[in-house]
């Protein structure tokens, strides 16, 4: 699944409720273990749980950029910035 893709499935999501809320929420619900971040496991398991098939080297890929500290953690700054980001582009398009 690319980066693309999961935006296009969550943005009827962000305009159904306040952005913030919402991304919020996103993040939660991407923290499987509750600590705080997303790791690269959660990630896996949210890509396998939406999408079924993904290229796991992509994610991995993926993943290291979205993680702006190279400490292995998505935290909430991390995904705010992805999500910003994602957002302004599709905007573009």
């Amino acid at each position: 699944m690319t980066e693309s893709v999961f935006i296009d499935m969550m943005l009827p999501r962000l305009a159904s409720t306040d952005a913030d809320e919402m991304m919020r929420q996103m993040f939660v619900a991407m923290d499987l273990s509750g600590n705080g971040f997303i790791s690269q496991n959660d990630m896996e398991e949210v890509f396998r749980r939406v999408a079924g098939v993904f290229d796991a080297n992509a994610l991995r890929v993926w993943f290291s950029e979205v993680d702006a500290d190279g400490d292995g953690k998505v935290r909430y700054r991390d995904f705010m910035a992805l999500v910003s980001n994602a957002l302004e582009a599709e905007s573009r398009t």
